[in-house]
């Protein structure tokens, strides 16, 4: 599961992942890459730029969810920062602020 790869990867703690769940993403170096880990994992960060493009994944959602990704994409695709674990975690931070559906991709990942 891509949880416990990126958990690995990161060293991020789950006691901070897990407050996602209540809609707070912590400013912290490793839940930064624990983030970036998993748009990586999940081919969504545009090697040329380094900008997180969630409309990449529109074959593999269904119908009713496109209108939320195309809305994210059009919303926080524009954030690139020089760290790109802070790209991730701004854009993450954008999702949050531009739809209230967002905390459900916290549910999905930290599903055991």
């Amino acid at each position: 599961m891509l949880h416990e790869i990126c958990i690995a990867e990161s060293g991020a703690s789950e006691e901070l992942l897990r407050q996602c769940l209540d809609g707070t993403v912590h400013d912290d170096p490793a839940v930064k890459c624990y983030i970036h880990c998993l748009f990586d994992k999940i081919d969504v960060i545009d090697e040329d730029t380094g900008r997180i493009v969630l409309d990449r994944l529109l074959y593999l959602v269904p119908d009713d969810v496109k209108e939320a990704v195309e809305h994210l994409t059009r919303e926080c695709s524009h954030i690139v920062t020089p760290d790109k674990c802070d790209t991730a975690y701004q854009t993450t931070k954008c999702y949050f602020k531009a739809h209230d559906e967002v905390i459900k991709f916290c549910h999905l990942l930290m599903l055991d």
